[in-house]
């Protein structure tokens, strides 16, 4: 599904997360997303999975990465 044209439409503060080693999407889309996404904040997960599991270094992460993001934008 190409959604080029719609994610340059996004006017609100967006967060994009992506693993590197996603083996489903490659971290080029998750890049590639955030650049047609304006003023749209990008985060490097280590790991290759898709789906975050819990116990892993991505999971803690993300949840640090949504914090930070949604604490600067409560403001």
């Amino acid at each position: 599904v190409d959604v080029t044209e719609l994610a340059k439409q996004v006017n609100v503060p967006t967060l994009v997360l992506h693993c590197i080693g996603d083996r489903v999407a490659p971290i080029e889309e998750g890049r590639l997303m955030a650049t047609l996404i304006p003023n749209a904040t990008f985060v490097e997960l280590p790991g290759n999975n898709h789906v975050l599991v819990e116990d892993t270094a991505a999971f803690e992460q993300f949840f640090e990465a949504c914090s930070r993001f949604l604490t600067a934008y409560n403001r």
